[in-house]
């Protein structure tokens, strides 16, 4: 297993009152598809003085909590799906309520191999960023987006915020266009490459990315997006 060592100085509350909060993914370790293992995530906090000096936060386990975010799905091949309806806002302030989330799992001894530093830096911007070239309509509701461009990433898509809350819309990826002109998502991983997105509803604009996977693709099908993409 690797570990990412992140500097939080800029991220701390200087009247002490602070929290510290992550959303799990699955990545390769814990895919639905192969699954070694339930999510989890250690942590050690120093904090390093100007004399070079450390000391060691250290926390009681009663302290931390777990509750179900609106990331439902996340498998590096066959997408990701978000429940914007799942979300609780202020979860990651000092003074959410946890009342009804449960006492985090303390796992003991985790099969987890040998920790190792990551020789990768932690992907924290978007290198370059696509338009779409063209927007065709092979069917009544399903619009399909070139971008010009193969790449690996992942697709932004902003919602007018006048529809229903839990309104379903659906993007699939694919390198290829069949002669229909839909996409042929099953090529070349033979994997549904999805995004799927349940709305928010509140009457504003929704923005959306995926947060755990990424997609090798030029095309990408949506479903379900409510009025005319352009």
């Amino acid at each position: 297993a690797y570990y990412d060592i992140v500097d939080i100085f800029d991220r701390v509350n200087n009247d002490g009152t602070n929290v510290i909060g992550f959303m799990l993914g699955n990545g390769w370790y814990s895919q639905p598809s192969i699954n070694l293992g339930p999510n989890m995530i250690k942590i050690i906090l120093y904090i390093q003085y100007e004399d070079g000096s450390l000391d060691l936060v250290t926390t009681n386990e009663d302290n931390w909590y777990q509750g179900e975010g609106p990331i439902r799905y996340n498998d590096i091949y066959n997408g990701e799906y978000y429940d914007a309806t799942k979300e609780t806002p202020g979860w990651l302030r000092p003074g959410y309520d946890t009342t009804k989330w449960k006492k985090a799992s303390i796992i003991k001894n985790p099969t987890i191999g040998t920790l190792r530093s990551s020789a990768i830096m932690p992907i924290s911007r978007k290198v370059e960023s696509y338009s779409a070239r063209s927007v065709s309509q092979p069917m009544q509701g399903i619009f399909v987006v070139d971008f010009g461009q193969n790449v690996a990433g992942f697709t932004t898509i902003t919602i007018p915020g006048n529809y229903l809350r839990g309104h379903n819309v659906t993007i699939m990826h694919s390198e290829e266009l069949q002669q229909d002109g839909f996409i042929n998502n099953m090529w070349p991983e033979k994997a549904p490459m999805m995004f799927n997105i349940s709305l928010r509803g509140d009457g504003n604009p929704e923005v959306y990315e995926a947060f755990f996977t990424f997609f090798g693709y030029q095309y990408a099908q949506i479903i379900g997006y409510p009025g005319v993409l352009d």
